[in-house]
């Protein structure tokens, strides 16, 4: 049932909720390649887990962007959904986490910069905190201050950027992108 509503939900906001052209501020000329993100991922942060990737070729959002811009329209989103006084088992962390993935990817998709082929880098990453609670957040990729790629991990249920510990990224149980 649940899956059902998500997914009428986020039909609606197809239909309803992004028609007008949205701005995403990129890193010009800067994209990667999927090879590129499981470098990232599995390399770098020795995220050794079940993964999906789906595109090819995607495009960097600015930090900037995600913090400010994007933050704000989710949670408009959200709050304009309803979807914000959920109960807790009925609209749990990983409905947050595949809401916002899909909602990065529709903004992007209706944005004037829209390149054919490329997709924005915002996935759902499922992991255990330092707690021991399964939980699922959203990661984005963007370049750090000396233009290197950098994984961002965010917070859905709150729009926010958030940091993981070492330990966290490392029990990662699947990521999708």
């Amino acid at each position: 049932m649940r899956g059902f509503i998500l997914s009428l939900l986020l039909g609606l906001f197809i239909l309803i909720g992004c028609s007008s052209k949205n701005t995403v501020q990129i890193i010009e000329n800067k994209k990667i390649t999927k090879g590129d993100v499981f470098v990232l991922l599995v390399r770098t942060n020795k995220v050794n887990s079940n993964y999906v990737m789906t595109d090819g070729i995607y495009i960097l959002p600015t930090e900037e962007w995600i913090a400010g811009d994007f933050s704000k329209q989710f949670g408009k989103f959200l709050f304009d959904n309803y979807l914000l006084q959920g109960e807790e088992q009925n609209w749990d962390c990983d409905d947050f986490s595949r809401a916002c993935a899909f909602f990065a990817s529709k903004i992007y998709h209706n944005s004037s910069i829209k390149q054919v082929f490329t997709a924005i880098p915002c996935g759902e990453f499922f992991y255990f905190k330092d707690t021991g609670e399964e939980h699922a957040i959203n990661f984005f990729i963007t370049l750090d201050k000396f233009n290197n790629t950098k994984l961002i991990f965010y917070e859905p249920q709150n729009q926010t950027i958030v940091h993981l510990s070492e330990m966290e990224i490392k029990t990662c149980t699947f990521w999708k992108l």
